[in-house]
């Protein structure tokens, strides 16, 4: 007696009794009435034994057809996989952006996250995917704006890091928290700074962003990293925007970083909207003609020597140390001969 002569109701019994994904494949093969037959009960034990194997490749080749017949066998597209991953997220690390909306329409969990405390949103904004639309979906969907991986990072921070103002602002306007600190304890505003994305420090600023927030371990202000990055714009915006001229990083203002650092057009810049030269000198008794000589700008010293007497070349800090011996001491020794020449 054959399979096929039996009545259906026994059919499905001992179909049942099969749990391995080959076999019930190798007979739904046999002919259209046993694939009609077992196709429900194949998928489902793909499924239960967590192998996925049809998801998997469904997905893979975007076959719309297996993925039908999955979705109508009732399986859960949120149970994990053998790896220990959920197909949303493998989809999404795989850059598959159709594989990724399919699994979406089937009813994905959007807070579910991977080992690394990563979410679908973390990964909608990180470098290698930068989806606004697929963001704004999720967001609309009751996304976490502001969830945190293990490493303390924001989908903010990653939206950030790979530049896209878009995407920032859309997470900004669904309440991503713009003062959210990393396991290093900084905010999104001082990775801005760092890179020199003006577009994106202004969305950050607009949405309540401190450009004055120091970083803890530091005190290094905005307006300190973005001295040291040399970025003049992103400099006016933070001023404009009421950063801390007066603030300090290792005793060092603003105009004193950028007078070490020999920044000229930023020097220059500083002078001529009304940062006072006399009042940036720290409790070392540095002033910025100490720092000045300490980076050797002949043309940073001439800048400031425009905006101070040059008797103030002798004036020497706590230790003692003018600003032509500190020239000497670093041996920028043209600098400390135009000094001298300049004393004299």
């Amino acid at each position: 007696m054959s399979l096929d002569t039996l009545p259906t109701e026994l059919q499905l019994q001992i179909v049942a009794q099969l749990s391995k994904v080959s076999h019930i494949n190798a007979l739904s093969q046999v002919n259209r009435s046993y694939y009609n037959l077992l196709v429900n009960h194949l998928y489902t034990v793909d499924e239960l034994t967590l192998q996925k194997d049809a998801l998997r490749w469904a997905l893979t080749h975007q076959n719309g057809g297996t993925l039908q017949r999955w979705r109508e066998a009732g399986l859960d597209i949120n149970r994990m996989r053998r790896n220990n991953t959920r197909p949303l997220i493998e989809a999404m690390k795989a850059g598959s952006d159709w594989a990724t909306w399919q699994i979406l329409h089937l009813g994905a969990n959007i807070h579910i996250a991977d080992n690394q405390g990563r979410t679908p949103l973390h990964l909608a904004c990180a470098d290698d995917f930068q989806r606004p639309d697929l963001v704004r979906y999720m967001l609309a969907q009751g996304a976490n704006s502001s969830a945190t991986t293990r490493a303390k990072e924001t989908p903010l921070f990653m939206a950030i890091r790979c530049g896209n103002a878009e995407i920032v602002e859309a997470l900004l306007e669904n309440g991503a928290d713009h003062a959210a600190k990393d396991r290093m304890g900084c905010a999104p505003l001082h990775e801005v700074t760092e890179n020199g994305r003006v577009e994106i420090a202004q969305l950050l600023l607009q949405h309540g962003a401190n450009p004055s927030l120091p970083r803890p371990l530091t005190g290094e202000t905005p307006l300190h990293t973005a001295i040291l990055a040399g970025s003049l714009d992103m400099i006016k915006l933070l001023v404009d925007s009421g950063a801390d001229l007066a603030a300090e990083y290792n005793d060092f203002t603003p105009l004193l970083l950028a007078c070490q650092d020999g920044s000229v057009d930023v020097v220059r810049w500083m002078l001529q909207n009304g940062v006072d030269v006399q009042s940036n000198t720290n409790k070392r008794g540095l002033t910025p003609l100490h720092a000045a000589a300490m980076g050797g700008s002949d043309e940073v010293v001439r800048i400031l020597l425009q905006h101070q007497a040059p008797d103030m070349l002798t004036v020497p800090d706590q230790y003692g140390d003018t600003p032509v011996t500190v020239a000497s001491r670093y041996k920028h020794d043209s600098l400390a001969r135009m000094m001298v020449q300049l004393v004299n």
